[in-house]
């Protein structure tokens, strides 16, 4: 929910800025952009502040599969690894650490197990290569501000690894993209569509390759992925569970979604602090924006000066000399 807050710009929302400038100075146009950069500031610290409680993201790959990108959220996390196979697993970070010892950036040599890591840019990327039971272990990735998320990595065939653990999502809130969750899943036999099911709050809606639409509203449903809907309510809340079945065993992980209320409407007036400098003789106007923050559905906008109504639905109003 950060990133749909504080990063989007919605052009829906805006009025004409010829019709909203019209008659209005280009310093007060300057004015009302340093102070808008400014909340825009303040917006992405806030979304700095909030994501760093996300935890980290780390992305897990495996040749002839699609990268998996895995939240540390829930630190430690459990990752199980299927014997023989090699994976890499990125991390934006410092460094990567084994049982306490810091994991050297050395290759092993093809054809040969054993862990060392690979440095791009501000990636750590490490590599178990032809992955055995000696590889085994606790590893720690160290973000830039020294912060440590632990990976429990272990063996198994099959294996499912769910993208989160637990997610919470607000109610109700309108966002730029859809909110999805998914499982990675690995084995020896590779485990094929056919063979995932998944169950939500111990009802089937997925099994075998056929979806049962009628337990729960999501807006797209396959083996490996759930996609909610742009507005999601407590309907779609509760515990799912993916099921793998191979020729090899079979296994399950659990992801719990948590549906939170919506925001209450922030108000916050855009306004220059100093009006008894922005009125010129010519009865130049001051522009004051009201801007909804976060608030969903949108307000309705209304204007009273000294109690009395002086505009309708508009964020915005102009206020001339003579008129303060």
């Amino acid at each position: 929910d950060c990133h749909t807050f504080c990063i989007t710009i919605n052009p829906a929302s805006q009025h004409s800025r010829e019709e909203r400038h019209r008659g209005v100075s280009e310093k007060t146009r300057q004015q009302i952009g340093q102070l808008i950069m400014k909340l825009a500031g303040y917006l992405l610290a806030l979304c700095s502040v909030l994501h760093g409680g996300l935890g980290l993201m780390v992305t897990l790959s495996e040749p002839g599969a699609t990268d998996f990108e895995i939240f540390l959220s829930d630190s430690p996390r459990s990752i199980p690894l299927v014997p023989g196979k090699t994976y890499k697993i990125s991390c934006e970070g410092m460094e990567w650490r084994r049982e306490g010892e810091v994991v050297t950036v050395t290759s092993v040599g093809d054809g040969v197990s054993g862990v060392y890591v690979v440095s791009s840019g501000n990636m750590r990327i490490l590599m178990l290569q032809l992955f055995t039971e000696d590889l085994v272990g606790e590893y720690v990735c160290m973000d830039e501000s020294g912060e440590e998320f632990v990976v429990n990595i272990s063996t198994g065939n099959p294996v499912l690894i769910p993208s989160r653990e637990v997610i919470g999502l607000k109610r109700d809130i309108s966002r730029t993209s859809l909110p999805f969750f998914s499982v990675f899943g690995s084995g020896d036999p590779q485990p094929q569509p056919t063979d995932y099911s998944w169950y939500f709050n111990g009802d089937p809606i997925f099994v075998n390759g056929v979806q049962d639409s009628s337990v729960v509203d999501v807006a797209a449903l396959t083996f490996n992925m759930i996609t909610l809907k742009q507005k999601i309510d407590s309907g779609v809340e509760g515990t799912y569970v993916s099921v793998v079945n191979t020729s090899a065993g079979e296994t399950n992980v659990s992801i719990t979604l948590n549906v939170e209320a919506s925001p209450v409407p922030q108000i916050s007036v855009i306004a220059p602090t100093d009006y008894s400098t922005n009125f010129s003789a010519n009865g130049e106007a001051v522009i004051v924006n009201c801007s909804d923050v976060m608030a969903d559905p949108l307000p309705a906008f209304s204007w009273y000066v000294n109690g009395s109504l002086v505009s309708g639905n508009e964020d915005y109003i102009a206020i001339t000399s003579g008129n303060e």
